[in-house]
């Protein structure tokens, strides 16, 4: 009886063992794959992107000064990599000693909607950018994020006018992987890139 009892509890002793060895391997991968797989590359995959992003912008936005913020990227661990910048949509004639006149309403009218059209170039523009752009970024994890935001500039305060300040463009590095492989289309890759303006 002692003897039976003295194998059971060696079995048991080495199960427990063999669950612990497992559970260390499982936590030690865990940990190890948290990160990119170098920071180096990823600090120089991100500097080019910020001037792809750049080119984008001054490519697609015509008028002065289109760009008042190059963009900067940052790398969040658990989030991926964050791009912003500072553009300037709003476009209407300076009021200066050359041409004190007060604004119009109709050049109020006209600069207003042509600001929600270069809104809606911009997000086309970024969209499209980092569809065929986004993979470059190689160290990024396909659970990764990539974000791109674009703060917006407005030269004139109209209470009764709705400015959006900001424009927010986020997809998961997978979704890139998948349309970069031409596994979804364009179409169904914007359906999840997930765009905020406000």
């Amino acid at each position: 009886m002692k003897k039976s009892n003295f194998q059971l509890l060696r079995m048991i002793g080495i199960f427990c063992a063999f669950l612990t060895v497992s559970y260390a391997q499982e936590v030690d991968y865990q940990i190890t794959s948290i990160n990119p797989k170098n920071y180096d590359e990823l600090r120089v995959e991100m500097e080019k992107f910020q001037g792809i992003i750049e080119n984008a912008v001054a490519q697609n936005l015509k008028g002065t000064f289109p760009i008042l913020g190059a963009p900067k990227g940052s790398y969040l661990e658990d989030f991926g990599v964050v791009f912003s910048l500072e553009a300037n949509l709003y476009q209407i004639r300076p009021i200066s000693p050359f041409s004190p006149k007060p604004h119009s309403r109709k050049e109020l009218d006209e600069a207003y909607q042509s600001l929600l059209d270069r809104v809606d170039v911009l997000r086309k523009s970024m969209l499209l950018t980092i569809a065929e752009n986004g993979t470059s970024l190689r160290q990024l994890r396909p659970t990764d994020n990539l974000a791109v935001i674009v703060h917006l500039f407005n030269g004139y305060t109209d209470p009764s006018r709705r400015y959006p300040s900001q424009l927010i463009i986020k997809i998961k590095m997978d979704s890139l992987s998948q349309y970069s492989q031409r596994k979804i289309t364009l179409e169904q890759f914007s359906e999840k890139v997930h765009i905020t303006h406000f």
